[in-house]
């Protein structure tokens, strides 16, 4: 699939002097379908910023059919370039890693989220990757319900809990239930990597699955950075690379691009044997996910409801779902979808660009507001 260029968005942010972020934004495009949508995925960069390699990550990911926005971590310190692969670059960036708040860290995933979920060309089904600092920066960015779906690749200082000034709190927060029952993670890491060695693997993987959390942790034959293709110092594997990316592409097509739980759930209803699992480790999750019904759902129940073949259960959690206990509607759905429309209105942190886009919907739906 054909993508655009890079395009850097400037997003009001509450830290640092310049208190703005630039988060670059590459998207797809299909010739003759100028309004499109698509998925999006947030791609947090290692210590240097938004390099060579992971601009040409993300557009790989972009090329596959998803918006991708990529935020500049150190805005706080420098504008939105990439920091060299350097010596001194190595030690700016470390530096900034553990100056920055960590509070600033999150604010940073949640515009992030916000500028993708504003975007015409964004469906608002979310997910995130990233790899080094930014593969605890996407792990993190998971705690937001927003998020269907993380890939963390070697993600650093997690085990430790020394991500940015002072003691960061994310294995807390899986302790306390923040990413229990929500989307689904992906951890990879090199065997060889000295930054985060075996009993950090086994520290994150126990807290994991402790929390009851759907999660795959894979261990490779490989050291730290060897998905970058540029000044790896030899640990570069475009073998391996491709693999891993593949495990997380059939993450992302199975979480934000395909809708699969309703039509489990009709299957369900009306009698038909559907898989399950109760393994929360594996890669597979089935449960009530609240969303809206679209209108052959409800055509559907409705028409459990007539089967004379379908047993009185089913047709009572039909006529549950259908009377609003079970589920909403596409007219409470859509309301749900122009609140949120309004709230990007009066949001002081979302650009013009798309504050526009939600008074354009708001009007061609009769909902505009001053």
């Amino acid at each position: 699939m054909l993508i655009t260029t890079k395009e850097l968005h400037t997003v009001k942010a509450s830290f640092g002097e310049s208190e703005n972020i630039g988060i670059y934004v590459i998207s797809p495009v299909i010739p003759g379908y100028p309004q499109a949508k698509f998925p999006g995925v947030v791609v947090f960069s290692e210590i240097y910023q938004v390099t060579g390699p992971v601009e040409r990550f993300a557009g790989q990911i972009a090329s596959q059919g998803y918006v991708v926005a990529c935020p500049s971590s150190f805005h706080e310190f420098e504008p939105p370039t990439a920091i060299p692969y350097d010596t001194e670059g190595t030690d700016r960036g470390n530096r900034y890693k553990v100056e920055k708040e960590l509070a600033a860290y999150d604010e940073d995933a949640k515009l992030s989220i916000d500028l993708l979920s504003s975007l015409p060309n964004c469906n608002g089904r979310i997910a995130a990757t990233g790899m080094c600092l930014g593969g605890h920066l996407a792990f993190r960015a998971a705690f937001d319900p927003r998020v269907l779906a993380a890939v963390c690749f070697f993600a650093t200082d997690i085990h430790s809990a020394t991500l940015g000034k002072g003691k960061d709190d994310s294995l807390e927060r899986v302790q306390a239930g923040d990413l229990t029952g929500k989307g689904e993670l992906i951890m990879i890491f090199g065997k060889q990597d000295t930054h985060v060695p075996r009993a950090g693997r086994d520290l994150i993987r126990k807290t994991l699955e402790d929390a009851n959390v759907t999660f795959s942790l894979l261990e490779v034959q490989a050291q730290h950075a060897f998905i970058r293709d540029e000044s790896s110092k030899g640990r570069w594997d475009a073998a391996l690379t491709k693999s891993c990316f593949g495990f997380m592409m059939e993450l992302f097509e199975r979480t934000v691009t395909r809708e699969l739980e309703r039509s489990r759930r009709i299957l369900e209803e009306v009698g038909e044997p559907v898989e399950r699992t109760t393994d929360r480790g594996s890669s597979t999750r089935y449960e009530d996910d609240g969303e809206a019904l679209t209108g052959n759902q409800v055509r559907g129940y409705k028409s459990t409801l007539s089967n004379p073949r379908t047993s009185d259960a089913a047709k009572e959690k039909a006529r549950e779902i259908l009377e609003g206990t079970g589920g909403s509607t596409e007219d409470e759905h859509s309301n749900r979808v122009l609140g949120g429309y309004k709230a990007t209105v009066h949001n002081p942190n979302v650009s013009a660009e798309a504050k526009r886009h939600a008074h354009q919907v708001l009007r061609e739906h009769d909902a505009d507001v001053a």
